[in-house]
């Protein structure tokens, strides 16, 4: 359960890292005389790398969860059998 509320977490604090780079891109899409291949390219690249860093964000925020979980419930070896 620690794990989903610090993927959620991780969500959230991310949102106002990308509004702001949203609007760093509305402006260079509007204010600048840019040509229309840049200002694409540079759509594309903000696009996809909030995506990418939201989805494997949360994927090792999940699969380090699990790991710890798997390692806190593997039962401890017996006092001989060391």
């Amino acid at each position: 359960m620690a794990g989903i509320l610090v993927a959620a977490l991780f969500q959230i604090l991310l949102s106002p890292v990308q509004g702001l780079a949203r609007w760093q891109v509305y402006l260079f899409w509007t204010g600048t005389a840019a040509p229309e291949t840049l200002k694409a390219a540079v759509y594309f690249t903000y696009i996809f790398s909030f995506a990418t860093l939201r989805l494997w964000g949360t994927v090792a925020i999940l699969i380090f969860a699990l790991c710890e979980s798997y390692r806190q419930s593997a039962p401890a070896p017996a006092a001989g059998n060391r």
